[in-house]
């Protein structure tokens, strides 16, 4: 609910986020069905020795700290359309398998393929809506999923 409402924002807004996704959605759904899939594969002990290890990969930049500032970046060359596939794909997979942080990866994606924050801030919204709608019915499917929870937080979401 949350996702539709700051697509719903976005769009009133003027920005481009449905359009500029739509590329980027196919390789980071099939992504995140695979990543969906293979997840919910492993035990519950598995799962939290992987999403433990996750974590840690995660807390390492953030206790490392800020970088000083610097001169900003030379332009760089845009992505080959086959690399942009294979980075959204990657992308999708974590999203689908993880969840955790998948947002700030595709923005920093999202921001090294040229777009500024607040419009990379939208696409990046519509991939993180995609994403998760498409592995949700692989949990459910999978009984993974506390259906009464679930539904308070969409409610709390809302």
């Amino acid at each position: 609910a949350q996702g539709l409402m700051a697509i719903r924002s976005f769009r009133r807004a003027g920005l481009p986020a449905l359009k500029l996704a739509a590329p980027l959605l196919p390789p980071a759904v099939i992504g995140s069905w695979v990543g969906a899939a293979l997840i919910s594969r492993l035990d519950g002990d598995a799962f939290q020795r992987l999403f433990g290890f996750v974590m840690i990969m995660l807390l390492i930049p953030t206790l490392r700290g800020s970088l000083p500032a610097q001169k900003p970046p030379t332009p760089r060359k845009p992505w080959s359309k086959p690399l942009r596939i294979v980075i959204f794909f990657l992308l999708g997979l974590y999203g689908g398998a993880i969840q955790a942080g998948a947002g700030l990866f595709v923005l920093a994606a999202l921001k090294r393929s040229g777009l500024d924050l607040v419009v990379g801030n939208s696409v990046k919204v519509v991939i993180i809506f995609a994403l998760t709608a498409a592995a949700a019915p692989i949990f459910l499917l999978a009984g993974q999923v506390d259906g009464w929870a679930a539904l308070a937080l969409f409610i709390g979401f809302a």
